[in-house]
């Protein structure tokens, strides 16, 4: 089927009731909303919204092919509140391969074309605010000089989660998916991310698979009340990608096995709440990116990166790793092979990197204090008041890992993997500065939890 080309500033609209108005106020900005008779075609619509908040897991089957069409014409689809259930429906009815099995307020599925021109998807993941203990801790500088440690307040017994402030930075991409569409282009695999990179454009597309997952998570934090002051609300987004390649390989081993590489990458920002002599925060202490180490007697690890790093401006996250394909698979005239590489290179000054194990890190910052310490941060303060801090503290982290598994044997089956994101949030507060002073300093540690589903299926000769 030829993708249609003709795009209608009309969404076509999936559902038993009115639309949230979270996303039918923002959606009318762009379009008019058509409420699904059955009767029309997808492909003639700029969007498809699927409304899984009126719609039970079992009846999305009957919007599958509607769903699929819309897709393979460059027709992106948006999927509102879509619970764990909803997304095994649709990973059942083979428009999922790869996705994080959690309720979310929003899912963009985005049709991309790979090297030969087959349909790719790219998903784009809004979920709630996040927020997580926190705890205060105090110093007191005496007239001597000496510093007087105060114990640390207690922390809230756990973590909780809301909607977000606003869904700026995911309807701004939705915004720009349906504009592109308008006049006429269609996205590259690649246009998402350089790495990992594709295979050539000769080799079946059978027999590799990447999705790139767009998770938006927002963090807040806050601090209790010491000695009649109470810092503001912080808040950060975590706007991570999640890259995930499976690749089938059968000359390399003497049985065919599938290559597994999860790349994360993205960044955590911040915007300060106060910046002066007297206060400064929140600011970004530290960020875990920590992944199950998922290695068994069929799951061997083979490779991960970066390695701990101190003291340097940059850093490079690479892996690279050799796929071989034999005559005759899914059509191919004699053997071959590729490559597979993936590298980002980033900006750590006054930050460092400690690789926790094979599949998890802690990005930290160096100075003035260490950021994910738990006591009160010797360095942040002085008479002369409040000690500046690295710009990736007060701005935006980049940050960037990648871990290579090799399945041996080959399979179609499905497996999960968990990853945490744990967000280290500062706010210091010092008064009377000189000689003698007062000064406080609030963690915050908020932190997410996602369960990717990876689909070994989705490399698997057509043929075998």
């Amino acid at each position: 089927m030829k993708p249609s080309t003709k795009v209608d500033s009309q969404f076509l609209v999936y559902g038993q009731g009115a639309l949230d108005a979270l996303f039918s106020e923002q959606l009318a900005r762009l379009g008019t909303l058509v409420k699904s008779k059955g009767t029309q075609r997808p492909q003639d619509f700029g969007l498809v919204v699927l409304d899984c908040s009126t719609l039970k897991p079992e009846e999305l089957s009957a919007h599958a092919a509607d769903l699929q069409a819309a897709l393979e014409n460059n027709r992106p689809v948006l999927v509102v509140q879509p619970t764990t259930e909803h997304k095994q429906a649709l990973a059942k009815a083979r428009i999922l391969r790869h996705y994080i099995q959690e309720t979310s307020i929003a899912l963009l599925l985005e049709p991309r074309r790979d090297n030969a021109n087959r349909l790719r998807l790219a998903l784009r993941e809004q979920f709630p605010t996040a927020t997580g203990p926190s705890a205060c801790t105090a110093a007191l500088k005496q007239e001597d000089g000496s510093l007087q440690q105060q114990p640390a307040g207690e922390a809230p017994p756990s973590a909780s989660a809301s909607p977000p402030a606003d869904l700026s930075r995911f309807m701004q991409r939705l915004a720009e998916d349906v504009t592109r569409l308008a006049s006429g282009k269609v996205l590259q695999l690649d246009a998402t991310t350089t790495s990992p990179t594709n295979p050539p454009g000769y080799i079946p597309t059978t027999l590799y698979d990447v999705t790139p997952i767009t998770l938006y998570t927002p963090f807040t934090t806050s601090g209790s009340t010491k000695d009649g002051y109470t810092p503001p609300q912080g808040s950060f987004l975590l706007e991570g990608l999640v890259t995930v390649g499976v690749y089938y390989d059968n000359t390399s081993f003497n049985t065919p096995v599938q290559w597994l590489i999860i790349d994360n990458s993205g960044l955590c920002d911040t915007t300060l709440k106060a910046n002066d002599d007297t206060h400064l925060g929140w600011s970004l202490g530290s960020l875990v990116v920590s992944g199950q180490d998922i290695s068994s007697t069929s799951l061997a690890y083979k490779q991960s990166s970066p390695n701990n790093i101190n003291n340097a401006t940059t850093y490079t996250s690479s892996s690279s790793f050799s796929v071989g394909l034999s005559a005759g698979t899914d059509g191919l005239s004699g053997n071959t092979s590729y490559t597979v590489g993936s590298s980002q290179t980033s900006t750590i000054t006054d930050w460092s990197i400690v690789q926790n194990d094979s599949n998890s890190w802690t990005f930290a910052q160096a100075t003035p204090y260490q950021g994910n310490m738990t006591s009160f941060p010797d360095g942040a303060v002085d008479m002369g008041g409040i000690n500046s801090l690295p710009a990736l503290s007060t701005t935006s982290l980049n940050f960037a890992t990648q871990t290579v598994w090799c399945r041996t044997p080959a399979t179609q089956q499905s497996m999960s993997v968990q990853y945490t994101y744990k967000v280290q949030a500062w706010f210091i507060y010092e008064d009377n500065p000189g000689w003698a002073w007062h000064a406080y300093s609030w963690y915050s540690i908020p932190s997410t939890v996602k369960t990717f589903t990876l689909d070994f299926s989705a490399a698997w000769p057509s043929s075998q």
